[in-house]
């Protein structure tokens, strides 16, 4: 994957030009292993459309405006940035998780932002599916699994 000096990057969003924007369509690209974005230099609706998908895939904030934290995660190829997620944790980070786990076969009863014992027994299934230490806790090696599944939640 191509390397990034993460402070030369400008901010990028719909209507943006040039090099940059070739740069990270061609990003986008190579995480998604795919020539799905015309490399032209335009920040147009189609690369506004996968930059949100990559941001919903890594867990950001899904605002199509490519700031440092986007293009951090498109140089690493995962959010290096989230936090552990265990019993207890809540908030939008936990509802989106929980939502993507539902979307993907592992059914939530309630997709609340709450860290239950339930969502850590669905995190321990999908854990020990993906032959990763099945112990309900969410970690950089569930985070890059997590990553991997379809990025759509339900909303």
């Amino acid at each position: 994957m191509t390397t990034i000096a993460q402070t030369s990057k400008p901010t990028l969003q719909l209507g943006s030009q040039g090099a940059a924007v070739k740069e990270l369509q061609t990003l986008i690209n190579q995480c998604l292993n795919s020539s799905r974005l015309n490399v032209d230099g335009i920040f147009g609706t189609q690369t506004l459309g996968a930059v949100k998908e990559m941001q919903e895939r890594f867990f950001l904030a899904v605002d199509g405006i490519v700031g440092s934290k986007t293009w951090a995660a498109l140089a690493a190829g995962k959010n290096t940035e989230l936090s552990v997620l265990k019993l207890g944790s809540q908030g939008d980070l936990v509802r989106r998780v929980q939502s993507r786990l539902t979307v993907n076969g592992y059914t939530i009863a309630t997709i609340d932002g709450i860290f239950g014992s339930k969502t850590e027994a669905t995190v321990k299934r999908f854990q020990a599916d993906r032959h990763l230490q099945a112990n309900g806790i969410i970690s950089q090696p569930t985070w890059v699994e997590l990553s991997y599944l379809y990025p759509y939640s339900q909303r």
